[in-house]
């Protein structure tokens, strides 16, 4: 374990360094499902609104971009969303056309760093949220990580859903 965290710590301290922000959308499917009388697929909400943040993020930096995403079996799936989302907008109450993403493509993350990075951040968010009453050495390791990532996590967004 030791050698692992280490690892990661400094990765992370890489991640912040180089990257400018940290959009992470994640859904309560628990809540969801109590909250909504009709539920939407979890996956396709997060994605939509993850590209939201990235189109966003490159409004404001008035850039054009292009989207990367973790090749998954949904991938097919994923790209006729995003041909939707283009020509109707995404899903919710502040709709978008996704303006600044010029194309999304699905990768595997061993080829990305990019996806490693996030997949790396993602990791670490989701043991936060998930892992109830940590060891005392367990979660000052988490937060040693969380807290590794400082800048971004505040140069960006985490949410859960709804």
């Amino acid at each position: 374990m030791g050698i692992a965290s280490s690892i990661y710590l400094k990765a992370l301290g890489i991640i912040n360094k180089y990257a400018d922000a940290l959009y992470i959308e994640t859904i309560d499917r628990n809540a969801q499902q109590k909250r909504y009388k009709y539920v939407h697929d979890h996956r396709t909400i997060a994605i939509g609104y993850i590209l939201e943040r990235a189109n966003e993020y490159a409004f404001r930096k008035d850039e054009k971009v292009v989207a990367y995403l973790d090749d998954h079996y949904t991938a097919p799936e994923g790209r006729k969303e995003f041909v939707q989302y283009k020509a109707t907008g995404t899903f919710g109450y502040k709709s978008s056309r996704l303006a600044h993403i010029d194309e999304l493509h699905f990768e595997d993350s061993r080829s990305k760093i990019g996806l490693q990075a996030s997949d790396l951040c993602c990791y670490i968010y989701q043991r936060i949220l998930c892992v109830q009453n940590p060891s005392p050495r367990v979660k000052k390791t988490q937060d040693k990580m969380w807290n590794a990532i400082s800048e971004i996590r505040a140069n960006g967004r985490q949410r859960v859903w709804p």
